[in-house]
């Protein structure tokens, strides 16, 4: 799936059980290591939080660095940033969810 922010790649786990594995790659390019930290907490907590952790299958989120060079030269802040890759997150998640 890809979305502005964010791409993420699923299969079906080789592992027995329901256990689901994450994968978070957030690029140097996406902004300093606060930034990068920040994205990848906010990765984990909202999959924790969604019914796509029970599912089964391996995932890896890819943070674009579209997310950063978005924002880089307009007057856009760091909170404002989030919003949307908040969105873009439960969007995909939602998506996760009904695989």
């Amino acid at each position: 799936m890809k979305t502005k922010f964010l791409r993420v790649y699923y299969k079906d786990s080789f592992d027995e059980g329901h256990e689901t594995k994450i994968g978070i790659s957030v690029s140097k390019k996406v902004g300093p290591a606060y930034v990068r930290n920040r994205l990848k907490r906010l990765v984990k907590e909202n999959f924790r939080l969604s019914e796509a952790r029970e599912k089964g299958i391996d995932v890896v989120f890819v943070v674009s660095p579209f997310l950063y060079k978005f924002v880089e030269g307009s007057k856009q802040t760091l909170t404002s940033r989030e919003l949307g890759f908040k969105k873009c997150l439960s969007e995909v998640l939602s998506k996760l969810e009904r695989v």
